[in-house]
């Protein structure tokens, strides 16, 4: 009989953290729950951060443990170095604190992993797991919820493209969420096309939610429209 893989799966974002990549977290990590062992890295609650807790999204892990990282008095710390004040230093993001904490990842670990699994959003996920890899030469898929170095809403930054770069370069396999994303880095980094792939999130395809929407509504049927927070 084979043994489950032990995965190290890194993800700041992680439920019951509510935003749309803590579901997305939430429903590979139930289902990882059943294929694997391993454990959940993710950080200690933020003292204002628009990621809120929600009980609802709680999820019980029978063969997954968490680790929280966390920086000295925490609380107060997170959010003073979350602050836009500090922006200069967010490098990838407000929480690239969490890429030094590869030591005391490593120090808490029972087993070596089998696999490494990083999720970004946010980007320093992605930093973390590149420390870790380095430390413990084991495989590493990393996977990209958004643009990193190109994405319009990023301060122009040489860095940024460095730490893409390295990234890709170091990453065993590479997912991304659509084709045309998949696309646009397969041209910008053809020597690394072979290890992209595409990871899309659990939503239905415009074909066919539209549909649906022709089969379901009639001309006096009520639009019901529901927020589920982090609406931009």
């Amino acid at each position: 009989m084979n043994q489950k893989p032990y995965v190290l799966l890194i993800a700041p974002h992680a439920p019951p953290r509510n935003g749309a990549e803590a579901i997305q977290v939430r429903r590979i990590l139930k289902e990882l729950d059943i294929q694997a062992t391993g454990r959940l890295i993710t950080v200690a609650p933020e003292a204002a951060s628009w990621v809120h807790h929600d009980a609802s999204l709680e999820l019980k892990l029978n063969h997954f443990d968490t680790q929280s990282l966390r920086l000295p008095f925490h609380r107060l710390t997170s959010r003073v170095f979350m602050s836009q004040r500090f922006r200069l230093f967010h490098m990838p993001d407000s929480l690239c604190w969490i890429q030094l904490q590869a030591g005391t990842v490593i120090k808490q670990l029972t087993k070596k992993p089998d696999i490494l699994y990083s999720r970004s959003f946010p980007l320093s996920a992605a930093l973390l797991a590149r420390g870790l890899k380095k430390q413990l030469s084991i495989p590493w898929i990393m996977h990209l919820s958004d643009p990193w170095a190109d994405s319009p809403f990023t301060l122009p930054d040489r860095r940024h493209a460095k730490l893409e770069a390295a990234c890709f370069e170091q990453a065993n396999l590479i997912t991304l969420t659509a084709q045309g994303q998949a696309d646009f880095y397969k041209n910008k980094y053809p020597q690394f096309a072979n290890k992209i792939i595409v990871l899309p999130n659990v939503m239905p395809d415009v074909e066919e939610s539209g549909k649906w929407v022709q089969h379901l509504l009639a001309a006096d049927d009520r639009l019901h429209i529901v927020f589920a927070g982090s609406l931009y």
